[in-house]
């Protein structure tokens, strides 16, 4: 398929459609579904929480704990939108490079179960395509532009990024995130495909309430080699009796669409000037960071960890990165520190008990 990943051809191709950012792994993190108030990252087309703003240090998706001197935030009931019907049951596809050929829609059944079936088939036409059907119709859930969470971002940022670091996740400050929107939906279909011939066509089918057996097809010419990488889901556990289900009692839990803000800052985490919201997501977030460098907090760099002591140093005017200061919702927000190089080196015993002893100083070395 070249380089690209089948998750950032979904981003790319479904982007433009407005509803947020196409998740390749739509299913809820361990904790718990996704949330309004996530703070997390991407990688691979899948968010990874870190811990909710919005809930207590208590609350059962706060399985990791909260950052230090952390402060919940509280959004007026009035910033809060949800559309419960916002997108209907069936594909959404970009009409640019895919076309809808022949539909059979789902159809309610009139007993309430989840046994009526779809089909489609998509003309490809593009060098890269991309399909989502969904099985139900897609409920949005959205906090209204505002000044309370750019405000509330910038005051508590570095932090987070401290958090994070903490839990062993090697992310770039840029890489973290803050959920203040989705789509959901009970089941769905998702398929990127990329070829370099004229075109093709591709057909879906699949069951209402049981969608994790659904499949995409792909018809193949001589003078083409498609590429075709599916999803189909979720499983759950009453799949086995979930066509006798009536839709209205399948959750609607599994998020499709992902609006957020995102921060990066210029300087060592200070505050940016000028906010810029957005609705939409950049596509080029879905697979979380490209590279291999890193911004440390000076306060970790202090903390005598051999963890990073190792993998970073701090070179004069080496690797160094600045950018302008924004804020932005949806397709990021900005505020720049420092970045310096990644430093290969040898992974031996003393970075990993470096790692666990400034992680866990409860912890006593053991000898054999």
């Amino acid at each position: 398929m070249s380089t690209v990943s089948a998750p950032q051809i979904y981003a790319e191709q479904l982007i433009c459609r407005g509803y947020g950012l196409p998740l390749w792994k739509p299913e809820p993190p361990r904790s718990g579904e996704h949330e309004i108030g996530d703070v997390g990252f991407l990688q691979n087309g899948r968010f990874c929480r870190l811990f909710n703003s919005m809930k207590s240090p208590d609350d059962p998706v706060n399985t990791l704990g909260v950052p230090e001197d952390f402060k919940p935030l509280v959004l007026p009931e009035h910033l809060l939108d949800e559309n419960e019907d916002f997108l209907p049951q069936g594909p959404i596809y970009n009409k640019r490079s895919v076309q809808l050929k022949v539909s059979g829609r789902l159809s309610a059944d009139p007993s309430g179960a989840s046994n009526a079936s779809a089909s489609y088939v998509f003309n490809f036409s593009s060098t890269r395509g991309a399909v989502a059907v969904l099985g139900s119709t897609g409920t949005m859930s959205q906090v209204w532009r505002n000044w309370v969470i750019p405000a509330y971002i910038n005051d508590n940022f570095p932090s987070w990024y401290t958090f994070a670091l903490r839990q062993g996740y090697y992310v770039q400050p840029s890489d973290i995130i803050f959920v203040s929107g989705f789509v959901k939906a009970s089941e769905w279909g998702i398929a990127a495909f990329a070829s370099e011939g004229r075109s093709h066509d591709i057909s879906f089918t699949g069951s209402a309430g049981s969608f994790v057996n659904a499949h995409f097809g792909i018809s193949v010419k001589e003078e083409v080699s498609p590429f075709i990488e599916q999803r189909c889901g979720p499983t759950r556990a009453s799949d086995t009796t979930a066509t006798d289900t009536p839709s209205a009692q399948i959750p609607k839990d599994q998020c499709l669409f992902l609006s957020y803000y995102k921060q990066k800052s210029r300087g060592p985490f200070t505050s940016g000037k000028g906010v810029r919201v957005t609705a939409k997501g950049d596509a080029k977030d879905a697979c979380g960071a490209s590279d291999h460098r890193y911004t440390i907090p000076s306060q970790l760099q202090s903390e005598g960890s051999g963890l990073f002591a190792r993998l970073w140093r701090k070179g004069p005017g080496k690797g160094r990165k600045s950018s302008h200061d924004s804020v932005d919702g949806g397709s990021g927000m900005t505020n720049v520190a420092e970045e310096f190089e990644h430093v290969s080196g040898p992974t031996d015993v003393s970075v990993i008990t470096g790692y666990i002893n400034w992680s866990h100083p409860s912890l006593e070395p053991r000898h054999s």
